[in-house]
């Protein structure tokens, strides 16, 4: 295994010969044999992106790809970055379940590796942003936006039962460690952060996600975004500050990092003082 290739043992491990047919130099990471036809085998991939796992319906003798990740055009079965477990149905050698990359979303194979599809409606675990300002609630209780590393937004109508990943543009990347809903529900504007890890840059969305508009020139490593408790109209983004239900935007002298809910004039901040100190 890693990126030696994979080998088999006949003989019960007294010795092993490499299996042809599989890409080399990749750091291949699980096999998965099915308990039913010990012919049929998976070997998954770490940090490679392309369509794993390989399959065999021959005990390794040839290898191929996935067809597809994703045969039902369900956006959370996009692919496979991180290696995960597969485990093969105990009693049908054809079917195995295995998750995909980062947002981990269940995907299933009905033909022994060849097609994948998006096997659950529920959530099942994508990175979130940075503490609760990763986490946006409606006024309706049923709805929630989780903002995601490296997935972006996923949206929740109905308690967390079902979600859809939203579609965003990718800035470097399609990180947003933090967001805001407007407490307006007449108002259908979303207020978030799109980037990589350490830069993102502002942009809202006036319809719940289907479109988006980029605000020039605010780029940082966003922490906290917050709507005013009181008045709607008003968006804390760190350093800027929008009245006017984010149509413009202000520079502020210090980044707000905190809100207070009783009083959404009153705002926090922390800043550098010297060496090992802050304000």
């Amino acid at each position: 295994m890693g990126r030696d290739g994979v080998y088999k043992s006949t003989d019960e491990g007294k010795s092993f010969f490499i299996l042809k047919g599989l890409p080399q130099n990749l750091d291949y990471t699980r096999i998965a044999v099915s308990p039913v036809n010990p012919d049929y085998l998976y070997v998954d991939v770490g940090e490679w992106g392309d369509r794993n796992p390989f399959w065999s319906h021959d005990g390794g003798e040839r290898w191929q790809q996935p067809e597809t990740m994703d045969k039902n055009n369900d956006s959370f079965a996009r692919g496979r970055y991180f290696s995960a477990p597969i485990a093969p149905h105990p009693l049908d050698e054809n079917i195995a379940l295995t998750s995909t990359n980062g947002a981990d979303g269940i995907i299933k194979t009905l033909d022994g590796g060849k097609t994948w599809f998006y096997s659950s409606t529920g959530y099942m675990g994508g990175r979130m942003g940075i503490g609760n300002a990763s986490l946006a609630f409606y006024p309706d209780s049923r709805k929630m936006i989780f903002f995601l590393i490296d997935f972006g937004l996923v949206l929740t109508v109905d308690g967390g039962k079902t979600f859809e990943l939203l579609e965003i543009p990718r800035l470097g990347a399609k990180t947003t460690p933090v967001g805001a809903v407007s407490p307006d529900e007449n108002i259908k504007l979303i207020v978030t952060a799109i980037g990589e890890w350490k830069k993102q840059t502002l942009a809202i969305s006036r319809n719940e996600g289907r479109s988006w508009e980029i605000i020039p020139e605010t780029e940082d490593n966003y922490k906290f975004i917050s709507f005013h408790p009181q008045k709607a109209n008003i968006i804390y983004a760190q350093g800027f500050i929008s009245k006017d239900n984010g149509i413009s935007w202000k520079r502020l002298s210090q980044k707000v990092y905190g809100v207070f809910r009783g009083n959404g004039d009153i705002v926090y901040s922390i800043d550098e003082a010297g060496k090992n100190k802050s304000i």
